[in-house]
């Protein structure tokens, strides 16, 4: 199963834009921490002037509004939150119904590009975003499920993107599998876990010192419109990974969930 799912990702290329799609939201979050000003405050110098200059600008601007404009300024960005949230959704459970689609052509030979995976993912994410929701509620009032929550999702996603479940049928097909299949699902999660992780340090670590020491140099010597063009690249690279993981991790998971359905 590692080595189809591997070979599955290495030519799926079109695929990775779902699962790139899919982590961007933890990608995000990551990014923000990484490029945070205190991470550049502790590098050598300290942060770039430019980022000093509008780090200033913006908290001498916030300084000046009054009490009704604060109040405007962080409700317009609390709405504006919650409707990225909500895209953010919706994207992601369209991406997760292609993803899971695209890699089972795979499975049987065929050929998938975005115009036969993701029919499936536009017909499948309102179901998707149900039964995450449903999972999402009873993991708050039945907090000793919360073991069985990624088996459930694991196999729950795959009877309505493969088998067209509604929603609730198959968070209960998805119960029931997690359950029968308890040591099975473990197994398979923690070589995915393991396999994903060497996977994205190695990726890591290579865009790193290709990109990272002609960064330190630049940076060095004072040039920094240049890294940006570097951080760029170090975006699409990571992205790339991401991807290329997504892929990898559906497609092992769709044998385990063929395996199981016939037993």
């Amino acid at each position: 199963m590692v080595k189809e799912s591997f070979e599955i990702a290495k030519r799926s290329k079109w695929l990775w834009i779902y699962g790139i799609l899919l982590g961007a939201g933890s990608g995000g979050i990551n990014l923000g921490r990484s490029l945070s000003s205190q991470d550049f405050q502790n590098l050598p110098g300290g942060l770039p002037d430019v980022f000093l200059n509008l780090e200033r600008v913006f908290s001498n601007w916030i300084i000046q509004l009054t009490p009704a404009q604060i109040i405007t300024f962080f409700t317009s960005v609390t709405i504006f939150g919650l409707f990225s949230l909500t895209i953010s959704f919706i994207i992601s459970s369209w991406a997760q119904g292609s993803l899971i689609f695209g890699t089972d052509l795979e499975l049987d030979g065929k050929k998938a590009t975005l115009s036969n995976a993701s029919p499936a993912g536009i017909s499948n994410f309102m179901k998707l975003l149900i039964f995450n929701s449903i999972s999402f509620l009873i993991a708050i009032v039945a907090f000793p499920l919360l073991i069985l929550l990624p088996g459930v999702s694991i196999y729950g996603s795959r009877a309505i993107v493969l088998k067209n479940y509604t929603p609730w049928n198959a968070w209960k097909i998805g119960l029931k599998m997690a359950w029968k299949y308890f040591f099975k699902t473990l197994k398979t999660g923690i070589v995915s876990v393991v396999l994903s992780s060497l996977m994205g340090i190695a990726a890591t670590l290579l865009i790193l010192i290709v990109l990272g020491i002609p960064g330190l140099i630049l940076y060095t010597i004072g040039i920094y419109l240049p890294i940006l063009v570097l951080l760029l690249i170090f975006a699409w690279a990571s992205a790339a990974v991401t991807g290329f993981i997504a892929v990898f991790k559906t497609s092992l998971w769709n044998q385990v969930f063929r395996q199981t359905w016939k037993e």
